[in-house]
């Protein structure tokens, strides 16, 4: 049941500057996250990280929370595991999915096409992401998006994450973007994180109907609701 239930989210409108989430909004990562953490389970607990608990109990948390937070709820706080700790199986983790993201790297649909449009109206485009700089220019690279992106942040840019403004703030500062009015940008992405940030940092916002979460999880009202990309153009 949605809060927002009996209150008509606003019709699409056309921005200035459009910032977007990266995991989930612009590209479909979930499958390589969920090897990568795979393999880091196989190589600690000598079994393979089930499915369904990874469905069910994991994927649910799967967002801004930070990637310690998330080793810890998938492995228990009990680090060193067979001499490896926590710090290292993050580096683990890391490594495998730099090494493996073409294999499970995927566009979210309708996504390179609507920021070339976008582009190509001369509107302000940024990436503000939880994702660290080197696996999300990456990953940017390989999906052919990043030339449309002069901004990028990302949590080693800014003292707070996401449900925060500052990383919002940051982007708009990055395009020389002044708010003077809520509609002078918008926040696309797949989280409440993202909507709480957008809308904190005083601009319009999208939740996407691709995300895994509910729009019930929007712990703030976003001011759009899509579901599909094609709906951010306008022209």
């Amino acid at each position: 049941h949605s809060p927002f239930s009996g209150t008509k989210l606003s019709a699409m409108q056309d921005y200035g500057a459009y910032l977007f989430d990266l995991d989930g909004t612009l590209i479909d990562t979930i499958e390589l996250v969920y090897q990568s953490h795979a393999f880091v389970y196989t190589k600690l607990h000598k079994k393979t990280l089930d499915r369904d608990l990874w469905n069910t109990e994991l994927l649910p948390h799967l967002g801004p929370v930070d990637l310690k937070g998330f080793m810890i709820k998938i492995h228990g706080d009990c680090f060193p595991i067979d001499d490896i700790t926590l710090d290292g199986a993050m580096q683990m983790y890391r490594e495998w999915q730099l090494e493996h993201c073409e294999e499970y790297l995927e566009l979210c649909p309708g996504a390179v096409e609507a920021i070339q449009r976008l582009h190509e109206q001369g509107k302000k485009l940024a990436v503000v992401t939880t994702r660290s700089r080197p696996s999300a220019v990456r990953y940017l690279e390989k999906t052919g998006l990043l030339q449309f992106f002069p901004v990028v942040v990302t949590p080693t840019d800014v003292p707070e994450k996401k449900p925060s403004p500052i990383p919002v703030i940051k982007a708009l500062e990055g395009l020389n973007v002044k708010v003077l009015k809520a509609d002078s940008a918008i926040m696309v992405g797949d989280h409440s994180a993202d909507i709480q940030s957008g809308a904190a940092a005083g601009i319009h916002t999208a939740f996407v109907g691709w995300s895994k979460q509910p729009l019930s999880s929007c712990k703030v009202k976003p001011t759009h609701h899509i579901q599909q990309f094609g709906e951010l153009v306008l022209c």
